[in-house]
């Protein structure tokens, strides 16, 4: 009942071309200000925009999508913030 992982289990994990790396670099950024720094823009904020991107690097649906945050139990307003997020972004790529 454990999990152990080696270097050889690791390789096999598919990890797609970051096409959006600049972009989550400065969400990342804005996440580990200190609070004082910080704007106005609570962290959960940009941790949404930032799953919404991984979902889209891994070709997910928005029904998929939607399915993992029901299924880690995001709450409600968070929930509803990433699914639109991810529709933004579905948007920005149809341009």
């Amino acid at each position: 009942g454990y999990l152990r992982s080696f270097s050889d289990y690791m390789q096999q994990i598919p990890i797609p071309p970051n096409t959006y790396a600049a972009q989550i670099e400065n969400l990342v950024d804005c996440c580990i200000q200190p609070v004082g720094a910080r704007h106005a823009v609570p962290v959960q904020t940009h941790e949404i925009e930032i799953d919404a991107y991984v979902a889209h690097l891994y070709g997910l649906t928005e029904e998929e999508f939607g399915l993992i945050l029901c299924e880690t139990h995001v709450a409600d307003p968070y929930r509803v913030a990433a699914l639109n997020a991810y529709r933004d972004l579905a948007r920005a790529e149809k341009k």
